[in-house]
């Protein structure tokens, strides 16, 4: 009981610490439709050069699992992106795609037990052809 109750106290001090976090920008030219907008930047990196993209971020957000996934597999089932491959775990949920540019997306979603904030992981990469 007593570690329950510890456990719910770091899940709140998170959630505070969360919003009073900043939220950073995605790389430039980062395709706005993979970015989660009910959510917050919380990292961002962008690795590339003029013959390689590679950005990435990380999100997070205090919507419910089932309410990321969701947005994420509807995202990939449109016409835009070609799903590639998904999995769909009870605490995570991972998702490749291309684009028209044959440039890759990979998302990952996942929750802790111990959090009130959901994690996106998303990897926008891959080589540039003119």
């Amino acid at each position: 009981k007593m570690m329950e109750s510890y456990a719910e106290y770091c899940a709140q001090v998170e959630l505070e610490e969360f919003a009073e976090t900043e939220a950073v920008d995605a790389p430039d030219y980062f395709p706005t439709d993979l970015i989660y907008t009910e959510g917050k930047i919380t990292g961002s990196s962008d690795y590339g050069d003029e013959s390689y993209i590679n950005k990435s971020i990380t999100i997070q957000t205090t919507d419910n699992l089932k309410t990321v996934k969701a947005f994420y597999k509807n995202l990939f089932s449109q016409l835009t992106w070609a799903l590639s491959s998904q999995s769909n775990e009870s605490d995570s949920a991972s998702y490749e795609a291309t684009d028209s540019a044959a440039i890759g997306a990979s998302v990952y979603i996942y929750a802790s037990p111990y959090s009130k904030l959901v994690s996106i992981d998303v990897t926008y990469s891959g080589y540039i052809t003119e």
